[in-house]
């Protein structure tokens, strides 16, 4: 019986790291200079994939992941410098691998 503890521990411990890595990303966009419809769409889009994964939806949460790499993949070099975009998309393709 111990063992099936300690399995549990680990696998409810995976969704509680990826939202405090959704929510370093929620800061570290609030943080950066961008203009603010970008800034709140890009927000927005984190906090529906914490709600998505709340729910444990998973398929809507890597979704979800998508939509906001595909954003700034289209704002990239334009109102988002690559720099920026480079990190936040590594960032958001991390946390969509790990859910």
């Amino acid at each position: 019986m111990g063992g099936c503890g300690g399995n549990s521990e680990i696998f409810l411990a995976k969704p509680i790291i990826t939202e405090s890595q959704i929510q370093t990303l929620i800061s570290y966009i609030n943080e950066i200079d961008l203009p603010k419809g970008i800034e709140k769409s890009l927000t927005s889009k984190l906090e529906s994939v914490l709600n998505s994964l709340n729910g444990d939806n998973v398929i809507s949460a890597q979704n979800k992941l998508d939509a906001f790499i595909n954003e700034i993949e289209a704002q990239k070099m334009k109102k988002i410098p690559a720099d920026e975009a480079s990190i936040l998309i590594e960032t958001a393709q991390m946390i969509k691998d790990n859910i």
